[in-house]
């Protein structure tokens, strides 16, 4: 699976929806639920997880992995794009 996310320097952690979090078999605990406040005007249920990334370069560049990012899971039913945050990342 291929997709873009939002690199935001703005956002301390990283956002992944269920959906994608789903498809990717990214192990999280959903009765660990937390609110969380962020892009919408209500707070979204999330439950923290770590991923690995990894970010394609472009032509003679290399792939970057970066392991252990602290992640939220989206517990939402609405569509969203992922949203990269600072911590693990910048």
């Amino acid at each position: 699976m291929t997709f873009f996310a939002l690199l935001d320097s703005g956002t301390d952690v990283t956002i992944i929806p269920k959906t994608i979090a789903d498809f990717l078999g990214i192990k999280y605990e959903t009765s660990q639920k937390e609110p969380f406040y962020g892009f919408s005007k209500e707070p979204f249920e999330s439950t923290e997880t770590t991923v690995t990334i990894k970010l394609l370069g472009k032509e003679r560049r290399q792939d970057i992995n970066l392991q252990n990012i602290p992640s939220l899971i989206a517990l939402t039913g609405e569509e969203q794009e992922p949203v990269l945050g600072c911590k693990g990342i910048f």
